[in-house]
């Protein structure tokens, strides 16, 4: 079992490019792993 750290910064929000390609990623590489842990978080700093 891997585990997974997603971080988001953008600031854009919903119209990043990268948090877009980031969560397709994850996406991805849950289904191709089911058993590895993914932990999500944002750091943006308002």
């Amino acid at each position: 079992m891997a585990r997974l750290l997603h971080l988001d910064a953008s600031s854009r929000e919903e119209r990043s490019h990268s948090r877009r390609l980031t969560r397709e990623f994850v996406e991805l590489r849950t289904q191709a792993h089911p058993a590895d842990v993914g932990t999500h978080q944002e750091i943006l700093i308002q």
